[in-house]
């Protein structure tokens, strides 16, 4: 759900809520969460029970060389998401309209190769958590702490000390205080109140 209606109408009648990737914090805070809420209300349902998944690209990996790598896809994957135009919107109120105007003339144009250049490092940051493994947990937390119920961990374990350490970053990332367990009170995301 990338709009306040579709948002809505997630919490009405269904489980939850997947937000896209391509999705600004304030976009999340000042306009779907808000949403989310009112529909869970119109309903009669705690928002609290729902669950609440996605929102933002997360680019991880275990040591800074592979996060490099990383990056390097998760641009070319915001470059092509930010190219379309149900995604204007919320690019441009990210502050990225005229890259998002670019993006989708590239793409119009068949120059894909150009277009990830154009999703500078505020580009990245305004859609995605980057960070090695160690620092995932509290990135992860700054973004979605009361917020989400869920979050991704793309892992790409190619060894047993991966492994080892992949369980290590999982088990601190299951500590991070869902939706209503923040001391944010559900209906304060429009604030920008939210108790951490």
């Amino acid at each position: 759900a990338g709009g306040p209606r579709l948002a809505r109408l997630a919490a009405e009648v269904a489980d939850g809520v997947l937000w896209p990737a391509l999705l600004g914090r304030e976009r999340r805070d000042e306009m779907l969460l808000p949403a989310f809420e009112a529909g869970a209300r119109a309903a009669g349902k705690d928002p609290r029970g729902l669950a609440i998944s996605g929102g933002g690209f997360v680019v991880t990996a275990p040591d800074e060389e592979r996060l490099g790598e990383a990056l390097g896809e998760a641009r070319r994957a915001i470059a092509f998401a930010a190219s379309t135009p149900e995604y204007r919107a919320g690019v441009a109120r990210a502050g990225f309209g005229d890259e998002a105007a670019m993006l989708h003339r590239l793409s119009r144009e068949g120059r894909w190769a150009e277009m990830a250049k154009l999703v500078g490092d505020d580009f990245v940051e305004a859609f995605a958590v980057v960070a090695t493994w160690d620092d995932l947990p509290a990135r992860m937390a700054e973004r979605y702490a009361g917020v989400n119920t869920e979050i991704a961990f793309p892992a790409d374990v190619a060894t047993p000390d991966d492994e080892d350490r992949a369980r290590e970053t999982i088990g601190r990332l299951r500590a991070i205080p869902a939706y209503g367990e923040t001391g944010r009170a559900v209906g304060e995301a429009a604030s920008g109140a939210d108790g951490r």
